[in-house]
């Protein structure tokens, strides 16, 4: 998926300290295939947050929805807000 548009995603936040990732994610997510078989999976594939958040060890490990131009699996941080809902461990 390579686009220009501004979409919102909402999912896990995961930061290690020096990168983020959404996981668990719902909303304008492409789904990732199998390199095996070719077909889609069920679950949704992690996405890189760059050029942001500055805020994400607030936000770790908690759910949030995040707006910015999502290109393959790297998502162009413009905004990060919590939302409700439970993480999995």
């Amino acid at each position: 998926m390579a686009s220009s548009d501004t979409v919102t995603i909402t999912g896990c936040l995961d930061y290690d300290g020096k990168s983020a990732w959404l996981k668990e994610t719902s909303g304008d997510v492409p789904r990732s295939r199998s390199w095996r078989s070719g077909f889609l999976k069920k679950r949704s594939p992690r996405i890189a947050l760059v050029d942001g958040p500055t805020n994400a060890s607030a936000y770790d490990g908690r759910r949030v929805s995040v707006t910015g131009v999502l290109i393959d699996r790297e998502m162009r941080v413009n905004s990060v807000h919590p939302i409700e809902g439970e993480c999995a461990p």
